[in-house]
């Protein structure tokens, strides 16, 4: 099922998670809500989508999804039920969901179902199991269960699990962005500008070989940007350098963003915003972007921990 909900405004790929409890634990009629609490447990709970009529009300579906979704869901229950009654709602998961979940389960038909490959773990023990029973070893076999670099049943991303359905999407708040004003880089160096303006062609290029992940939006890159300045001012005009030794880092992304202390200026920085009581949202924003910052300039090929000092 494909849904494009209106509030907020997205699109997702998901699947009834009746139909997810079909296919792991073969229960038709009502629902045993094994699946429900395990989604709990594993923290994504929060990405399920309960749909039903007063949905279309709200403005979150229109009447013509809502008719085609009940539509499909009925085809499905009734292809095992023929006396199944239309419900006055369901649950949608998530396809990123449902196939975390069929790899802690181990269901290589789910994960099929769900266009995923089985991981070559998988079918390395199933033939290590087959070959047992006739006393045989295979040691390519054997490699593979033991290679770290094998390990698939975590391959959703990192970028994927932030990005779940049901996160609601940050939106700045207007007295933080005062107050982000009031201490950002306001001079930019020569270096610094060359520097920003590659990280917004490498950032936004459609085909780039040396960027690690897909092209963003200009309203991505401004963003990240904007928060380099205001760590860039932060460090100039607000951080103790009391107990540092030597010069201050170069106010530059390879300066500061390369640096060593980089995760220690991050921590500071984070402590000074709690500190001046910036809400907690607005801080997960900004050190997002400078997760992307740093992703940046540890993907530059000539890349280095930075030595550079400055102010």
């Amino acid at each position: 099922v494909t849904i494009r909900l209106l509030n907020p405004p997205c699109v997702h790929a998901l699947v009834f998670l009746r139909e997810l409890e079909w296919y792991c634990d073969q229960t038709a009629g009502r629902s045993t809500s094994r699946l429900s609490k395990k989604l709990a447990a594993m923290g994504v709970a929060e990405s399920t989508h309960v749909v039903e009529a007063k949905s279309v009300r709200g403005g979150e579906i229109t009447q013509q999804e809502w008719q085609d979704m009940l539509a499909a869901y009925m085809e499905m229950q009734r292809a095992r039920d023929p006396l199944a009654t239309t419900p006055r709602r369901f649950t949608l998961v998530p396809v990123r969901v449902a196939i975390m979940v069929a790899q802690d389960e181990k269901r290589r038909d789910v994960l099929i179902a769900l266009g995923r490959p089985v991981p070559a773990k998988w079918l390395a023990q199933e033939r290590k199991d087959a070959l047992a029973v006739e006393r045989a070893v295979d040691f390519n076999t054997e490699a593979i269960l033991e290679s770290e670099d094998c390990d698939e049943l975590a391959e959703i991303a990192f970028e994927e699990e932030m990005t779940l359905a049901g996160f609601a999407e940050y939106e700045e708040d207007e007295t933080d962005v005062l107050h982000a004003r009031t201490y950002k880089l306001t001079t930019i160096s020569k270096a610094l500008t060359a520097e920003i303006e590659a990280f917004k062609a490498r950032r936004t290029q459609v085909i780039c070989r040396h960027r690690y992940g897909k092209a963003v939006q200009s309203t991505t890159v401004e963003s990240d940007v904007g928060q380099l300045l205001r760590m860039l001012g932060w460090m100039k005009s607000h951080r103790d350098r009391s107990d540092d030794e030597g010069d201050p880092p170069r106010l530059t992304m390879k300066g500061v963003v390369g640096s060593a202390q980089f995760g220690l200026y991050v921590e500071q920085y984070v402590e000074w915003l709690q500190a001046r009581e910036v809400k907690f949202s607005s801080i997960a924003n900004y050190t997002n972007s400078l997760v992307s910052l740093l992703t940046y300039v540890m993907g530059d090929e000539d890349y280095e921990v930075s030595g550079e000092s400055g102010f």
